[in-house]
């Protein structure tokens, strides 16, 4: 079809205060987690080309997310025993909390592609619940060993791009509310807002950190 182009992934996150407030109309809002700013883009989509159909979309989405899981792994690997304990200036945790966080987060945002997808809203889900959630992890896996980690990366990943892969089109563009206070957003938007997202700006903080 005429008119397709790869469409450029919009920003991640960065350090920020707290609260949460709309950009740029439905395009783009924010919104925090503690010392942490979600930039969550609703032109990310998966890139298009002849030989990739719009049937083909989610396989694209999930491709997307495993490449960027692949490139995480390569990361968390190379990391030494003193990188690991630094502290990143974005969230203000060890770099070994941030790995964490981002490990099992995987898991945890295909739950929200699911419920989105199953017609499910999310709306009683505050952000000071978010807060509280991550503050929480910081202090009960501030030990967590890169060995762990790195398993539990992988194990996430694994579970949530079956996810993905396993949504029709149908179930892209259906619509919720993932978080009280902010638009709702389609499942796809979710995908590529927030679960690839969430790798960048993690990743880019963890990079930040320790120059690896």
């Amino acid at each position: 079809m005429k008119g397709w182009r790869r469409r450029r992934p919009s920003r991640g996150w960065g350090p920020a205060g707290r609260g949460a407030r709309a950009i740029d109309g439905p395009q783009r809002y924010r919104s925090f987690e503690r010392g942490v700013i979600i930039w969550v883009s609703t032109r990310n989509r998966a890139p298009l080309t002849k030989e990739d159909p719009m049937a083909a979309k989610a396989d694209a989405l999930a491709k997307q997310f495993e490449a960027k899981v692949q490139e995480a792994t390569g990361v968390l690997e190379r990391l030494s025993d003193a990188d690991w304990k630094k502290t990143t200036s974005s969230e203000k945790w060890t770099v070994g909390v941030v790995a964490h966080h981002l490990a099992g987060a995987h898991e945890g945002i295909a739950g929200i592609i699911k419920a989105v997808a199953a017609g499910q809203s999310m709306g009683n889900f505050t952000m000071q619940m978010l807060h509280d959630m991550n503050a929480k992890h910081a202090q009960e896996h501030a030990g967590a060993t890169k060995a762990e980690t790195i398993a539990l990366h992988k194990k996430s990943a694994t579970a949530a791009a079956a996810v993905v892969r396993g949504l029709s089109d149908a179930d892209l563009g259906k619509s919720g509310t993932v978080l009280a206070g902010m638009p709702s957003m389609s499942v796809e938007q979710v995908i590529g807002g927030i679960l690839l997202n969430h790798i960048d700006e993690h990743l880019k903080s963890i990079r930040a950190t320790t120059n690896v």
